[in-house]
């Protein structure tokens, strides 16, 4: 059986990056795993709740596997066995927070990693 923070991480990969490259779902699941190693949160489902930290628990779309992405999730299944046990290394340099390239938050936080569709950043002070 596969452990709450494990399927914490697959969701957060899948929903906020199931059309991305796999390499983004894995730096968005470290996200995850940053802010839980950095004491940002408790746990990894913690860390998806905060309010507005990631938008698919807010946005009002349906959280569905439908049939057809099925082998998606599965890879997302595997990315956030890769990222929880670290058999991957962290592409974010230990970024806790991240947003898509069309917006522009104005963070005060140091940039980590860019992809085509994301930044990834990592804040200067921990809680």
């Amino acid at each position: 059986m596969l452990s709450a923070s494990i399927l914490c991480l697959a969701a957060v990969g899948f929903y906020e990056a199931r059309s991305e490259p796999f390499i983004d779902q894995i730096a968005v699941m470290y996200s995850v795993q940053n802010r839980v190693e950095q004491g940002f949160q408790e746990t990894h489902c913690k860390a998806l709740y905060e309010p507005g930290a990631y938008s698919y628990l807010w946005d009002d779309i349906p959280d569905v596997v439908l049939a057809e992405e099925r082998v998606n999730y599965g890879d997302a299944i595997r990315g956030a066995i890769l990222v929880y046990f670290k058999l991957v290394p962290d592409p974010t340099c230990g970024a806790t927070d991240y947003h898509e390239r069309t917006t522009d938050p104005e963070w005060p936080y140091i940039v980590t990693l860019k992809t085509k569709s994301f930044i990834f950043y990592k804040r200067t002070t921990a809680p």
